[in-house]
């Protein structure tokens, strides 16, 4: 099974939704320090990856707490030249922490799904992030709404409606892991489209927005009368496409994160018809453009 390149994790829940998570050391050359972290670890030899993850269980917490159901989900993450398959089981227990001994990490903790938009996790957390509400939401309804106040407040964000946020206040800014979770959110609530708008006021000279796309997505073709637009590639990739007036598709430009023969910015013509199109899972990228903006102020473009 190519077990070296398999890694096995606990979602370790309780009946009031929670989940319990370890913090990681706080050691010279280790990545994600002081992160939170799912319990588990690689899986060896021969082992199912159940067995995995039992006998991880057993070294870090002494025991495997509770029952371990069958896989939930998988990931696959690079980090570098090294490619892992993270399994995700589902474990319940409703006993005392207290029963549990650390043998890994500075220390475990109980945390809502809301609780943890503050704290600082490690990707497979947070990269699975509306996974893992999707799966606890079953025991607490008001997780994506609790959610949503957490993603605000400590983000320092307005709503407009749930495809669009505005930034509070200046300086405003973002962290890779609070990118990913607005991600997470338009997967909640299955919007193919979101963003944040980085200025505070529509009326600003610049707009700056953190647009999101959590799926495939197909925007276009549009164009504003503006005076400067500029893409800024964050995680996967994009392809632009260009027309003229009677809709002729004139150039095409892909923007990659990841491919290194691949732009990440381009700066384009304004006022240009312009389309864009996922080709990666998802795409974050940056959107730069003059403003004042207002919605109307979009031109789409009639082929017929």
């Amino acid at each position: 099974m190519g077990a070296r390149n398999h890694s096995v994790k606990a979602l370790i829940y309780r009946s009031d939704g929670r989940v319990l998570l370890q913090q990681r050391d706080d050691k010279e050359g280790l990545p994600f320090r002081r992160c939170w972290a799912f319990f588990g670890g690689m899986v060896e030899g021969n082992e199912t990856f159940k067995g995995g993850l039992e006998r991880e269980l057993k070294e870090e917490l002494g025991q495997v707490p509770g029952i371990v159901f069958d896989e939930l989900f998988s990931w696959k993450w690079s980090a570098g030249w090294i490619e892992t398959v993270n399994h995700f089981f589902p474990v319940r227990y409703d006993g005392d922490v207290s029963e549990l001994r650390l043998s890994e990490g500075m220390g475990m903790r109980w945390f809502s799904v809301e609780e943890l938009i503050s704290q600082p996790m490690t990707p497979d957390v947070y990269e699975n992030y509306s996974e893992v509400v999707a799966f606890l939401c079953a025991f607490r309804l008001d997780s994506y709404d609790a959610v949503e106040r957490a993603l605000l407040a400590h983000g320092g964000m307005e709503k407009k409606n749930e495809r669009v946020f505005y930034a509070s206040k200046n300086p405003f800014s973002l962290s890779k892991q609070q990118m990913v979770l607005l991600r997470e959110y338009a997967r909640m609530r299955n919007c193919p489209i979101f963003r944040c708008c980085m200025h505070v006021d529509d009326a600003d000279d610049v707009h700056e927005m953190l647009m999101v796309h959590p799926g495939h997505c197909d925007v276009g073709p549009l164009k504003q009368e503006k005076t400067s637009l500029s893409y800024h590639m964050i995680d996967g990739e994009l392809e632009i496409c260009l027309y003229d007036e009677d809709g002729v598709m004139v150039s095409a430009q892909r923007l990659s994160s990841a491919d290194g023969d691949l732009p990440r910015s381009i700066r384009l013509k304004a006022g240009q018809y312009r389309s864009i199109h996922t080709r990666s899972p998802h795409a974050i990228f940056i959107e730069v453009a003059s403003g004042p903006f207002k919605d109307s102020d979009t031109i789409w473009l009639n082929r017929q």
